[in-house]
């Protein structure tokens, strides 16, 4: 199954803990600044896409900071055990167990 299937917003939280671990693409960040207009019109509010997602979430404004802190810290344990850290599997994992409920 698609992990967004049904669940399109998923996605940009998907991408706002990418964005909080420096882990996004370029592309990715031109294609979001380019939805951003259709993102304010439906969640009527205005900001860029990483605000957006934040208030319809309710993260606290700290949020990106704690992300990526255990983002730090995960991926100096993995170097320890000699694998690199994927950031995709940090995200899902991050996001599965502590943003989204099933």
């Amino acid at each position: 199954m698609n992990r967004y299937e049904g669940k399109p917003f998923l996605k940009l939280v998907d991408l706002y803990v990418l964005k909080s671990i420096d882990g996004i693409e370029p592309e990715q960040l031109s294609m979001l600044a380019q939805l951003e207009p259709k993102l304010r019109e439906t969640y009527a509010m205005q900001g860029t896409w990483f605000e957006i997602v934040a208030k319809q979430m309710d993260f606290p404004d700290e949020l990106p900071g704690r992300i990526n802190a255990l983002w730090i810290s995960y991926s100096e344990r993995m170097r320890k055990e000699g694998i690199d850290a994927d950031p995709m599997m940090f995200t899902y994992g991050f996001v599965d167990s502590n943003l989204v409920a099933d």
